[in-house]
């Protein structure tokens, strides 16, 4: 049985966890960043929920400090990952606590790698320059007994949370998965709902491209999705009320985005090689 725990005070290392900062730079003609993408698997949520004020928590502080430290002042987008069980540090301060201050801290941490990357990034133009995209639906599932979940939400819960929660309970769901391979080169996945980060290193592992960026959260919100394993082993997010699709959804996902990857490379063909 996994066990779900907010902080990480002592900051001794947990697994798993993907410590990849992945950085796309584009320049402008004169050789100045224009655009800085970074991509990072960690919930933003320094911030608990005695913050009353509009805050985009520590990307907010990592943007600001990166466009603060570059010639030209790019634009810096923060492109979040397989964050689903992935918190930072210091996750959920309350304000009297100086959550401002572990925010700060997070941010401009995170900030001084993507600068030190981002500065040694040679850019270069593409001869061939090329971008392909799709973007399918995957038919998937709800992984649980509908009634049988309703009817324990309601004494667990009550009626009104049964009521409230019956809107997530479809029995079929349309998974949106979107790849994009940029120049033969890079290769981005966005996948719906909150991936756990083991789907982020996955992809990084298989995708037949030099650079591979995972984006989590994106087309629709559907819950967590845990890997196979970590459903086995249970735990917030993992196996319970928040994890609404059957399990395999997420490897099913991050496999169509490797096979799109290699037709769009031209790998892979919709015609035999012998006919």
């Amino acid at each position: 049985m996994a066990t779900w725990f907010e902080r990480n005070l002592t900051k001794i290392p947990t697994s798993p966890v993907d410590p990849t900062v992945g950085v796309l730079r584009v320049d402008k003609l004169d050789g100045k960043p224009l655009v800085v993408l970074v991509n990072y698997a960690c919930h933003p949520v320094v911030f608990r929920w005695d913050n009353l004020q509009y805050s985009a928590d520590y990307p907010g502080v990592m943007t600001k400090t990166v466009e603060q430290a570059l010639d030209g002042a790019p634009l810096c987008f923060f492109l979040q990952g397989g964050s689903g069980d992935i918190n930072p540090y210091f996750a959920v301060t309350p304000l009297a606590e100086d959550a401002v201050k572990l925010r700060d801290w997070t941010g401009e941490h995170l900030a001084q790698e993507v600068i030190r990357v981002t500065k040694n990034i040679k850019t270069r133009a593409a001869p061939a320059a090329s971008l392909d995209f799709s973007e399918d639906l995957l038919p998937a599932r709800l992984r649980w007994n509908a009634e049988k979940i309703r009817q324990d939400l309601i004494k667990s819960r009550g009626q009104q949370a049964a009521d409230e929660y019956a809107a997530c309970l479809k029995t079929e769901f349309q998974l949106p998965v979107a790849t994009v391979l940029i120049n033969k080169q890079i290769a981005l996945i966005g996948m719906p709902g909150e991936p756990f980060v083991e789907f982020q290193m996955n992809w990084r592992q298989r995708c037949p491209v030099p650079d591979a960026f995972f984006l989590g959260y994106a087309n629709g919100s559907f819950g967590y999705f845990p890997t196979i394993q970590a459903a086995t082993r249970g735990g917030y997010g993992a196996a319970t009320n928040s994890t609404r699709v059957e399990v395999g959804a997420g490897e099913r996902m991050v496999n169509h985005a490797v096979v799109k990857v290699y037709e769009m490379l031209g790998r892979l063909r919709d015609l035999p090689a012998e006919r």
